[in-house]
């Protein structure tokens, strides 16, 4: 068998309320976890790297909706 990792999506309703997340499988750079800053969600590497994409913001929140993606540019 083998091992394929990578991101997921969704969003749905739970009670009629909206919900969404995101959800990272790494094998390579398994030591990451998920801030809050500010109206984002940012995924960030616990340990020292030189790579510039293991680090990235996944969510950004507005006063009506949330954009949930595979990273974005940050802004803040």
């Amino acid at each position: 068998m083998r091992y394929v990792g990578g991101r997921t999506l969704g969003i749905g309703l739970n009670s009629g309320r909206p919900f969404a997340f995101y959800l990272l499988c790494s094998r390579s750079f398994p030591n990451r976890r998920a801030v809050v800053e500010g109206n984002a969600v940012y995924i960030l590497n616990q340990t020292e790297t030189d790579n510039p994409y293991v680090s990235y913001p996944v969510v950004r929140l507005t006063k009506d909706y949330a954009v949930v993606t595979n990273g974005f540019i940050r802004t803040s």
